[in-house]
C-alpha cells in the first residue's frame, strides 16, 4: 500500500461519532482546510513528524477536543498545554475546544489567531488577547460562549478587548464608528452587512483585516485613519456603492487620490471605488502595481489606459468587471496574475504590451466576447510568453483559450509587405489595422 502524504480539505467533516483518536503518521505533509471540522467525538490528536501544511479550522468545532500532541521533531508545529501553534508560536492555530478552563490568555509570541481557533468553546468565558496579534481569521471566535453572551454585544458588535471580532450582520446599520481603543478588526467581521453606508476607523485603529466589509453593497464612503497601518485582502470587495475612500493625510502607508486607495510605499493601486460612475480610467503614472481585485465586480468602467510604469496586474484585478470593453496594457507590464480579467464579459479588444512574460490561470477566461489582441511586438515575442494552458473551470480546454483562439495582430509602425494581421496606432492614438 502507498504511504498516505495528505489528508484532503473536509475529509472527515461531521464525521462525528466515527472518528475519538486520531494519529496523523510521520509520512503526512498536509492536512486540507476543515479536514476534521465538526467531529464531535473526536477528543485526541497526535501529529507526526512530516506534517509542514495546515490550513485554516482543520480541528474547529470538535467540541470533544481537549488534547493536541505534536511530535517533537515536527519543524513547523508545536502543542502548548494541548493547544496547536506554529513551531516560533506566532500563530494560534486550534484551542482545544473541549477544555474544561473557563479563560485563557494567549501568549505574547501570538500575532496571528487562524480562522476558527476558538469556534465551539462552549465553556470559554473570558479569553485575554495581547497587543501583539496584528490578525483575526473569520469565525476564530464564532458559536462559543463567549459568541453567545447577549451581554457581551453592542449595538449587534462583538469586542474582546481591543479587538473586533463579530457582528450579527443585520443589526449593523447607517454610518457606523467603529470604538475608539480598537487595534485590529477580524478578517470578514462586516461580511454582506446590507444595512451600512458608511464606516469609521478611529485613529487607534491598525490592523484591518481580509474581506472585512465584503459585500458591504451600499455603503458609500469609508474613512482611514492615519494610525492604519495594514489592510487585508479584498477589505473592500464587492462594495457596489462604495463612491469614495478616504484617508487621513498623515498616514504614512496609504493614501487617498481621487477616493480611490493608493499604498505610500511600494506604489500599488490597493482599491478603486467601484461605485463611481465614470467609464475611463487611466492608471497614475506612478502605480507600479494594480492589487489583488482592485476592480473586482465594476459595473461603470469601459475603458482602462495600463500605463507605461505598471509591473503586475494582480490576481482577480478585473475579475467580473461586466461593462469592460477595452483595455491597454502597456509596455512595462511582466506580470498579468490568475483571473486578472476573469468574466468580463464585455471585453472585445485589449493591447498586450512587449513586456509580458507571464499570463496567468484564466487571466482570460469567460471574456466571450474577446475577438482582437493587438499585440505591441512580433510573432516571436508573443511565443515566449509564458501562457498558462491548465484546463478550466469543469472543462477540458485551456483556462485562456478565448485569449489564444482570438484574431491576434502585430504591431508594426510603417505598413508591411508581407502578409499577415498587423496593427499601429492612428495619427490620433487609436489602433487601427493595416
Amino acid at each position: 500500500d502507498l504511504p498516505v502524504m495528505g489528508i484532503e480539505e473536509s475529509a472527515f467533516v461531521f464525521d462525528n461519532d466515527a472518528i475519538t483518536e486520531v494519529i496523523i503518521g510521520d509520512k503526512v505533509e498536509t492536512i486540507g482546510k476543515n479536514a476534521f471540522y465538526g467531529c464531535h467525538s473526536l477528543t485526541k490528536v497526535v501529529i507526526g513528524d512530516s506534517v509542514k501544511n495546515m490550513d485554516g479550522a482543520v480541528f474547529a468545532w470538535c467540541s470533544s477536543l481537549v488534547s493536541i500532541i505534536v511530535s517533537e521533531n515536527n519543524l513547523y508545529y508545536k502543542a502548548i498545554d494541548g493547544n496547536l501553534y506554529t513551531k516560533n508560536g506566532a500563530i494560534l492555530m486550534q484551542y482545544c475546544p473541549g477544555k474544561a478552563d473557563t479563560t485563557f490568555e494567549i501568549p505574547n509570541t501570538v500575532n496571528k489567531i487562524a480562522s476558527g481557533v476558538f469556534k465551539g468553546c462552549n465553556l470559554l468565558e473570558s479569553i485575554n488577547i495581547p497587543d501583539s496579534v496584528t490578525s483575526i481569521g473569520a469565525g476564530a471566535f464564532s458559536e462559543n460562549a463567549i459568541f453567545e453572551d447577549q451581554d457581551n454585544w453592542v449595538d449587534g458588535v462583538l469586542y474582546i478587548g481591543k479587538y473586533l471580532v463579530a457582528t450579527h450582520y443585520q443589526e449593523v446599520s447607517g454610518d457606523y464608528t467603529i470604538k475608539d481603543g480598537t487595534i485590529c478588526i477580524a478578517d470578514s467581521v462586516f461580511f454582506n452587512c446590507e444595512n451600512l453606508t458608511s464606516l469609521t476607523f478611529p485613529n487607534s485603529v491598525k490592523y484591518i483585516g481580509e474581506d472585512v466589509m465584503r459585500d458591504c453593497k451600499y455603503v458609500e464612503s469609508v474613512d482611514i485613519a492615519a494610525s492604519i497601518i495594514s489592510i487585508g485582502a479584498g477589505a473592500f470587495g464587492n462594495c457596489d456603492w462604495l463612491e469614495s475612500i478616504n484617508v487621513a493625510e498623515d498616514n504614512n502607508n496609504y493614501q487617498s487620490i481621487d477616493g480611490n486607495l493608493y499604498t505610500k510605499v511600494g506604489s500599488t493601486l490597493v482599491k478603486y471605488a467601484i461605485g463611481k460612475r465614470d467609464t475611463t480610467f487611466l492608471i497614475p503614472a506612478f502605480v507600479t502595481s494594480i492589487g489583488y481585485e482592485a476592480f473586482f465586480s465594476n459595473e461603470y468602467l469601459k475603458s482602462v489606459v495600463i500605463g507605461e510604469s505598471v509591473k503586475t496586474i494582480g490576481e482577480s484585478a478585473f475579475l467580473w468587471s461586466g461593462a469592460l470593453e477595452s483595455v491597454v496594457i502597456g509596455n512595462s507590464v511582466i506580470n498579468i496574475e490568475d483571473y486578472a480579467f476573469d468574466y468580463c464579459s464585455a471585453l472585445t479588444s485589449v493591447v498586450i504590451g512587449n513586456s509580458v512574460r507571464n499570463i496567468g490561470y484564466m487571466a482570460f477566461y469567460s471574456c466571450y466576447c474577446l475577438t482582437n489582441v493587438y499585440y505591441i511586438g512580433g510573432e516571436t515575442q508573443w511565443n515566449n510568453i509564458n501562457i498558462d494552458s491548465e484546463w478550466g473551470y469543469n472543462t477540458t480546454i485551456s483556462g485562456n483559450h478565448i485569449l489564444t483562439n482570438a484574431t491576434r495582430y502585430y504591431y508594426s509602425e510603417t505598413q508591411p509587405i508581407t502578409e499577415g494581421n498587423y496593427w499601429h496606432y492612428d495619427e490620433n492614438g487609436e489602433v487601427a489595422v493595416w
